[in-house]
């Protein structure tokens, strides 16, 4: 706790200190792009670049039993680009997430994305393909990069989005992206999901058992832009208080005929997994909305039932940020979510609240966040710590910093 108060001295006497620089980023201004271009004389053809990623957390845990107190790296990652000629581009990155989280020690580095893609499609400026590994647009939310999150927490009916058809909304894939004035999409197919992250509505995943068989994942995600003078320049969740946007989407994705075994299981089931999403979002000046819906069809209520249950869950998130462009960048923001995670059984409600601020040191480039996240959870969802004590509820404080080179 100590640390934590000496954490928020130091933010709020830097803050409050000088007076003069109200207007504008304490640290200057944000790049218009990541990275460091390197560019080769001997070669015109080839464009370089390279870049940074770096969030930590310092936070405190609270349930009715303790406080726990951690200090972590969300995000540790590399980022690198090659551009070559007839608009063919090469994108990477390399990530050693939640390093030194809880007792999970250093953790170990591996891939993100890794995509190529042809833009200037059939000689059209507005198609381009995509290859590998890239994400697929689940969710407004998680197709944002994390460099551009409101909150460096993303919702956990977002999350749940993320792997409920493709591991980690980015298993091995191929993509067809359009944009035009008032409209764009993504049509996509490929690989499905994984069994650590295959979950039931209890949240537990079926790493003690095997998935032996599923088809391809397929779907495509509809975006409009009703008045095209408010579509926005790039997806992002933080608009630093510029400009105005206006737009709506809807996906549907699905993975069928998943073959599965658990332990104790004495046959292997099968499910179909479908989701839709629906997103909504808008920004004027300082103030920024968005929110989305998701349906999630083919859920299993609890992998360690004799009988396989199976059903349907709905949740939505919203989140609000208003950007004090006049008072040192710095932008009060909350959120909600409710998720029903099994429909067919009360008990099974989860939802959370989240207020914080952001504090934009130099845009998206460097920032601070201070924030209070809560979660509350259903009488079927009991959550237990490491010491086997269960809890329904749980508090968290955390400090966030973000960097981006």
């Amino acid at each position: 706790m100590k640390i934590l108060i000496i954490c928020l001295k130091i933010l709020f006497v830097t803050l409050f200190h000088r007076l003069t620089w109200g207007s504008e980023y304490y640290l200057g201004k944000e790049k218009k792009s990541w990275g460091l271009k390197l560019n080769p004389t001997s070669n015109k053809d080839l464009q370089l670049r390279i870049g940074g990623r770096l969030q930590t957390i310092l936070e405190r845990e609270s349930t009715i039993h303790a406080d726990n107190y951690d200090f972590f790296a969300r995000r540790v990652r590399f980022q690198f680009e090659a551009k070559l000629k007839n608009d063919l581009r090469y994108y990477m990155d390399v990530r050693n997430d939640n390093a030194n989280k809880g007792d999970s020690g250093e953790r170990e580095f591996n891939v993100g994305d890794a995509y190529v893609e042809k833009g200037n499609l059939f000689g059209n400026p507005g198609l381009k393909a995509r290859f590998f590994r890239a994400k697929v647009d689940v969710s407004r939310s998680q197709t944002v990069s994390s460099s551009k999150v409101l909150y460096l927490v993303r919702s956990s009916v977002s999350d749940e989005a993320s792997n409920f058809v493709s591991q980690s909304r980015r298993a091995m894939n191929a993509q067809i992206l359009g944009d035009f004035d008032y409209f764009s999409y993504q049509l996509v197919i490929g690989d499905g999901i994984q069994k650590g992250d295959f979950n039931d509505a209890k949240g537990n995943s079926l790493s003690s058992g095997s998935i032996d068989r599923q088809n391809l994942m397929v779907g495509g995600k509809l975006l409009l832009y009703p008045i095209f003078s408010l579509k926005p320049y790039k997806r992002t969740e933080t608009y630093l208080g510029v400009g105005k946007h206006f737009s709506l989407g809807a996906g549907i994705f699905n993975t069928s005929q998943i073959e599965y075994s658990n332990s104790g299981q004495t046959q292997v089931a099968s499910v179909d997994r479908t989701l839709l999403n629906g997103e909504l979002s808008f920004h004027f000046g300082g103030f920024s909305f968005q929110t989305e819906y998701f349906h999630f069809d083919g859920v299993v209520e609890d992998f360690s039932a004799s009988t396989q249950n199976l059903g349907t869950s709905t949740g939505y998130y919203a989140q609000a940020e208003y950007v004090l462009t006049d008072f040192y960048y710095l932008a009060p923001f909350v959120r909600y979510e409710s998720w029903d995670r099994f429909s067919e059984k009360s008990g099974f409600v989860q939802t959370g609240q989240v207020y914080g601020i952001n504090w934009y040191l130099k845009g998206n480039d460097i920032r601070l966040g201070l924030a209070f996240d809560t979660k509350d959870y259903g009488n079927a969802l009991t959550q237990t710590d490491s010491r086997g004590r269960t809890f329904q509820k749980i508090d968290n404080l955390r400090l966030t910093t973000m960097w981006h080179f």
